[in-house]
């Protein structure tokens, strides 16, 4: 208030009308020492209750007859720096992770997967598309309208079979191991 009072050059009663300020709470003294007991009780328990917040402490000194309202206890609470650093919530996995073996060479590994786009008339179509783990490659994508609803299973066990037979057919021979994503479907 003194800082605004000084820089703007206005006179008391104008600086406290324009913060809504009473001009006696301005002109009291703040009493010397009036909380320097509850500060020291309040190092004191913060010391032997390290995990106790001002909420608890102020219960503790409630209880001694030092405070009787929490803002006696927050203000020198936070002005002691006793205040709790936030602990971070450890994160589990929510299931075990396996570790899949790195592929020497080419196929050795293959990874396939359906992804689906729609047309601009609103037709949907799905795709399998199968990837060597090794060196990224995509070695066939099989292209096929939407199965109606239920009999998506049935139908993307016939089309991953005859997909891989027919890439089998012409090329060196079955993956040494064969993942598939399951994530599921939108």
């Amino acid at each position: 208030m003194q800082q605004v009072i000084e820089q703007h050059d206005y006179l008391e009663r104008r600086a406290c009308a324009l913060v809504s300020l009473n001009r006696r709470t301005f002109r009291r003294p703040t009493p010397a020492g009036a909380d320097s007991a509850v500060r020291e009780r309040l190092r004191e328990l913060a010391q032997e209750r390290p995990r106790f917040g001002s909420l608890q402490l102020h219960v503790l000194l409630r209880r001694e007859g030092l405070v009787t309202n929490h803002k006696r206890t927050e203000r020198p609470y936070r002005e002691e720096g006793l205040s709790l650093r936030k602990r971070r919530r450890k994160k589990r996995p929510s299931h075990l992770r396996v570790v899949m073996p790195v592929p020497d060479g080419a196929d050795q590994s293959w990874a396939m997967d359906f992804v689906s786009d729609a047309l601009v008339n609103g037709r949907r179509m799905r795709m399998l598309t199968i990837i060597d783990a090794w060196n990224r490659e995509c070695p066939r994508i099989e292209v096929d309208s939407t199965a109606p609803a239920g009999t998506e299973a049935a139908t993307d066990t016939q089309q991953g079979a005859r997909c891989l037979g027919a890439m089998c057919a012409f090329s060196t021979g079955f993956p040494g191991r064969m993942n598939r994503s399951r994530t599921p479907r939108s």
